[in-house]
């Protein structure tokens, strides 16, 4: 699937030769950027190895993806003594990551460890990369001691390729109402799994600084507390139209005063569009009416530093959290006494989203029935660019729910 730039969503892995073009190039970039990053080679006699004899079969591997003929990323496999692969040499272009290619390249080298018969992986990143260390966690990588003497790392990671099991727990800073987990970036723990856009249902509250257990298979990604399912998410398509033309200045314009929502607001510690959360913390988001605008909402969003990596995109899961709260706005009563919470969250993330940078928030209903409501959403940036799109579907709580929801007993 491609937006209107031309990005496509979809990857191909094909095998490859480290030491021949494309890896070769990619390896050279992978070797810069670490050397830019630590002050300390890759290639060095301090440093573990990943020759291309070693990344190559029939005990190693290395991989190569392509997106619309373009060679955006590259990994590799290598056997260790005790018969574990280590992965190696996992680098993505800068222009394409944000979009998830990094954990969907993770995946192709965990799916190849399995065919080649390994039953462990392990692998290793340094304290310039935080958001490697966060995929790798999410993605199932437990820490364990050094085992390859890499002076430049401070994470060492090991999984059990027999099942992808993943344990996640939702810290209490990233709360929806006061005692659940805020929807979209619970939805994003599923659906960041799946390969390409994916639509996320949420089954029951997500619970908060709760061990969770995400069951990964190959076209659905279940969120569980315990034996209960919080979420599912499976591959889908967001087929919304073209998004309205609004600038990040008139997105901004249409943001109403977080003081004017405080006594109003069902849920004000939120995430996502709390507006007594504070602005080096929640994302406050608070989406209005765009003058003139036939129905459409906006907000403005210029994401933090600390939302992104070193190369400044920001994390995908930030991403999906942002389009939350603002897809709510068509829907939203201006009272606060019927609130209305995430029941279903379709995302296509299509381009890297740059901190630092300004952008736009648009939303518009496409089809209200009853208690549910289902509303679009686009991510903008200054040039009119659809960076990410999204189908959400808001559900209006009973009474006793939106009691039990906010925590007062109002």
């Amino acid at each position: 699937m491609r937006d209107d730039t031309g990005v496509s969503t979809d990857i191909e892995f094909r095998p490859a030769h480290a030491d021949a073009e494309p890896g070769r190039g990619l390896i050279a970039l992978m070797e810069a950027e670490v050397e830019k990053l630590y002050g300390h080679p890759l290639v060095a006699p301090d440093m573990p190895s990943a020759t291309a004899q070693q990344m190559s079969p029939p005990e190693g591997a290395f991989l190569v993806g392509y997106r619309d003929g373009e060679a955006i990323c590259c990994g590799g496999l290598k056997r260790l003594p005790d018969g574990a692969c280590e992965i190696k040499r996992m680098f993505v272009v800068e222009h394409a990551r944000g979009a998830g290619v990094a954990r969907a390249l993770l995946r192709a080298l965990e799916d190849t460890a399995r065919r080649l018969g390994y039953r462990t992986a392990r692998l290793d990143t340094g304290p310039a990369q935080p958001s490697a260390e966060r995929m790798y966690r999410e993605a199932g990588f437990r820490a364990v001691a050094d085992f390859n003497d890499n002076p430049l790392a401070t994470f060492w990671g090991e999984k059990d390729l027999g099942r992808d099991l993943r344990t996640v727990s939702i810290p209490a800073r990233f709360n929806g109402p006061p005692i659940s987990a805020h929807g979209g970036y619970s939805a994003a723990i599923a659906g960041l799994a799946i390969d390409g856009p994916a639509e996320v249902t949420l089954h029951a509250p997500p619970p908060l600084e709760t061990p969770l257990t995400l069951d990964v298979e190959v076209d659905r990604a279940v969120l569980r507390d315990g034996d209960t399912p919080i979420a599912t998410a499976t591959p889908t398509t967001v087929d919304i139209g073209a998004a309205p033309v609004l600038s990040p200045a008139q997105a901004r314009a249409a943001m109403p005063d977080p003081d004017e929502l405080r006594p109003v607001h069902p849920f004000p510690t939120c995430f996502g569009c709390g507006p007594d959360r504070d602005p080096s913390d929640g994302l406050r988001l608070f989406s209005g009416p765009v003058e003139d605008g036939d129905g459409i909402f906006a907000a403005g969003w210029t994401p933090r530093a600390d939302l992104a990596g070193p190369d400044g995109v920001v994390d995908p899961a930030y991403v999906w959290a942002a389009l939350d709260c603002p897809s709510s706005a068509p829907a939203a009563d201006p009272t606060g006494e019927r609130p209305i919470v995430l029941g279903r969250f379709a995302i296509d993330l299509r381009a890297p989203v740059m901190a630092g940078t300004e952008h736009a928030i648009v939303t518009r209903a496409l089809d209200h029935q009853g208690r549910r409501r289902t509303n679009a959403v686009w991510l903008l940036d200054a040039d009119g660019r659809e960076l990410a799109c999204g189908r959400a579907t808001w559900i209006e709580l009973k009474p006793v729910d939106a009691a039990a929801r906010r925590g007062d007993g109002r």
